[in-house]
This record gives structure tokens, C-alpha cells and sequence, in this order.
């Protein structure tokens, strides 16, 4: 699988920049960046993994009571091999992120 792009259309934070990362099946985070409205961001990460692939974003905050938003989940099966790029959403918790991955 590979993750090419991540587009921010409204971050979750109300008074500034998110700092999201994407996690693959729960292990570890495979990206980390931080985006303001209309960001956009090549990741070019190529992941092997099994199917179903879970990719989460989360919003990293730091201090007070809003840590760590799950901003969503998107899911990529080993049926979605070799039919080209394909589009995820993340829209909880007021954000709005496309995810543009395909598999391999």
C-alpha cells in the first residue's frame, strides 16, 4: 500500500493549526506533520500490511482536557490492489482530511 497524499480542508482545531499523524493497524505512527486549512502533504509512504488496513488520523493537542482527536478511519483491502489511486475521508470531530492512497 501506498499513502501519497493527505489534504487538509478544515482542521479540527478551532484556534489554529492540527498536528496530525497517521497510524496503520494500530502500530506505531507513519507520518506526523502539521497542516492549517487547504495544506496539502506528499507522504510517499509504502507500507506492507495485511488486509484490512486500518488507517487512523488523530490530532496530536497538547495541555488541557482535548488530547489526541480520532479524526477517522480509513479502510483499504487487498480488493483495492491494482485499481489505481483511490480517496478516503476523515471527518469526525469537526475535521475534514482526504486521505489518497492506493494499494499494491
Amino acid at each position: 500500500m501506498v499513502l501519497e497524499t493527505l489534504k487538509c480542508h478544515e482542521t479540527e482545531d478551532w484556534n489554529g493549526a492540527d498536528e496530525p499523524y497517521l497510524t496503520i493497524n494500530g502500530i506505531g505512527t507513519v507520518w506526523s506533520g502539521v497542516m492549517n486549512d487547504g495544506d496539502q502533504r506528499t507522504l510517499n509512504q509504502r507500507r506492507t500490511v495485511n488486509s484490512p488496513a486500518f488507517i487512523n488520523l488523530y490530532d496530536t493537542d497538547s495541555g488541557g482536557f482535548d488530547k489526541n482527536d480520532h479524526l477517522g478511519t480509513v479502510t483499504a483491502t487487498s480488493s483495492m490492489k491494482g485499481r489505481g489511486t483511490r480517496t478516503g475521508g476523515f471527518t469526525q470531530d469537526g475535521a475534514n482530511y482526504t486521505l489518497y492512497y492506493h494499494v499494491e
